[in-house]
C-alpha cells in the first residue's frame, strides 16, 4: 500500500512538474558492490555524455559559470568503494565520499558490527574501509567528508550527544588523514531527521558544504552551501527513471508534507 502511493505521487510529478534536466546536478549513492559496476559505469557516461563534467563540493556550490557540473557522492562505509576506485579511474570520475568513523575505530566486530550494518540496511558484504584503505581513497583525488560516528537519527539525539557524533568523527577523519574535514552530510538526509540548530552547530565545526539526501530539488536554481540537496540514484532501477527522477520538481510537495515526490 505504501509503495502504490509513493508510485503514485512519482506519477504525479512526472506529469505536471517535469523540469529540463538541472544545469547543475548532484546524486548520491551508498555502496558499490561490483554487480553494480555495469548500471553505474552506464549513469556516468550518460551524464558525463550529456555534458556535465565531475567536481568537488566547493567548486559546486561556489562556481558562477553557471552549469554543466556534477556532483558524485557516496555516503556510510564501505570497502566496496576502494574495490571500485580502478572503476572510477577509468570513467575519468573524482567523487566525494561522507564517511562514518565507527567501523575506522578500535572494536568494531560483533554486535558494534551487525549494529552499524543493520542501521545502515545494508544487506550486500558487511565490510567496512580499513584506514589504509580511506587513505588511498584520497590519495587518488577524491575528497573524504564526515558522515557522524555512528550514523544515529541526529534529530533524536540532544545537543550534548552532537559532539561525540559529529565534532568526535571529524576529528578522527583529521587525525587519519592529517588533513581538515569541511564537509558534511546528514545521515538519512531527509528534513525531518535534520534542524537549523543542527546545520548552525554543523558551520560552526568549520564544515564548508553540508549536504542533504532531499531529492526532487535539482530544480531549485543554484545549491546552497549548507543545503547542498542531492538526489539518490538507484542502481537496482532503469537509467531511464534515474534519469527522470532527476527532473522531477518536488519542492512544493516537499515543503507541504516533509516527504520526497520520488519515494
Amino acid at each position: 500500500m505504501k509503495s502504490a502511493i509513493f508510485n503514485g505521487i512519482r506519477a504525479l510529478h512526472v506529469h505536471t512538474a517535469l523540469r529540463p534536466p538541472p544545469e547543475r546536478l548532484a546524486i548520491y549513492f551508498h555502496e558499490l558492490e561490483e554487480h553494480q559496476w555495469p548500471a553505474f559505469a552506464a549513469a556516468i557516461k550518460q551524464l558525463t555524455g550529456s555534458g556535465y563534467r565531475p567536481t568537488d563540493p566547493d567548486t559546486f556550490v561556489a562556481s558562477t559559470d553557471g552549469t554543466g557540473h556534477l556532483f558524485v557522492s557516496f555516503d556510510d562505509n564501505y570497502a566496496s568503494w576502494h574495490r571500485a576506485m580502478p572503476l572510477l579511474a577509468e570513467l575519468g570520475l573524482t567523487a566525494t565520499f561522507y564517511v562514518n568513523t565507527l567501523p575506522l575505530a578500535p572494536g568494531f566486530s560483533g554486535e558494534t558490527h551487525r549494529g552499524f550494518f543493520d542501521r545502515i540496511a545494508h544487506m550486500g558484504e558487511r565490510k567496512a574501509l580499513s584506514t589504509s584503505m580511506l587513505r588511498e581513497i584520497r590519495a587518488r583525488g577524491h575528497t573524504i567528508g564526515c558522515h557522524t560516528h555512528s550514523h544515529l537519527v541526529l534529530a533524536t539525539l540532544p545537543r550534548n550527544r552532537w559532539d561525540g557524533e559529529i565534532a568526535r568523527s571529524k576529528a578522527m577523519l583529521e587525525d587519519i588523514l592529517g588533513e581538515e574535514i569541511a564537509h558534511f552530510s546528514y545521515p538519512y538526509g531527509m528534513r525531518r531527521f535534520f534542524s537549523p540548530a543542527l546545520a548552525d552547530y554543523c558551520r560552526g565545526l568549520g564544515f564548508r558544504t553540508i549536504a542533504t539526501g532531499i531529492p526532487g530539488l535539482q530544480a531549485g536554481g543554484p545549491p546552497a552551501r549548507y543545503a547542498l540537496h542531492r538526489t539518490r540514484w538507484n542502481l537496482s532501477a532503469p537509467l531511464a527513471r534515474n534519469l527522470t527522477d532527476i527532473r522531477i520538481d518536488g519542492r512544493l510537495f516537499e515543503r507541504l508534507t516533509g516527504r520526497s515526490a520520488i519515494g
